[in-house]
């Protein structure tokens, strides 16, 4: 006999996936992945003209502005994607169970509760600190170039 088919072994709670909520991350990642595309080509083109009256310590200039607002700008939704994954980390604590209750999945996802909820909790805090880690590396890194290369 199976486990599925016995009835002492008991079957975990599924948290249901939500179809509105796939559709919308769908959606949105189509769009965000459109932007940086058209963002990029129009880099590419903005780079690959050469504009007669700009001379090279303009472009040079404007590179290292640009380069150092790409790196703010990327920390900026690192950041908020760690307070997310901090605010995610209390809510497993404070219900025991991974996911918490409101919480909208693109799948079906097996409820974890107990130990399994509370390293759960402790594996998103490890994240939000990394991504806390990451967006100050950026920071710093886009402030470094800014302030060693900028003529």
């Amino acid at each position: 006999m199976a486990a599925a088919d016995d009835p002492d072994v008991p079957v975990p709670a599924v948290h249901r996936a939500d179809p509105a909520y796939r559709r919308y991350v769908v959606i949105a990642l189509l769009l965000v992945v459109g932007a940086g595309a058209v963002a990029l080509w129009l880099l590419v083109g903005w780079l690959a003209q050469a504009p007669g009256d700009a001379s090279v310590f303009r472009r040079h200039a404007l590179l290292v502005a640009l380069f150092g607002s790409v790196c703010f700008a990327m920390a900026l939704p690192l950041g908020a994607f760690g307070v997310w994954l901090m605010r995610l980390a209390r809510r497993i604590d404070v219900e025991g169970r991974f996911p918490p209750q409101d919480m909208h999945t693109t799948r079906d996802y097996p409820v974890a509760t107990g130990a399994d909820a509370r390293r759960q909790a402790r594996l998103h805090l490890a994240l939000a600190v990394l991504a806390f880690a990451l967006a100050a590396l950026l920071v710093g890194w886009g402030a470094w170039v800014y302030l060693n290369f900028a003529p």
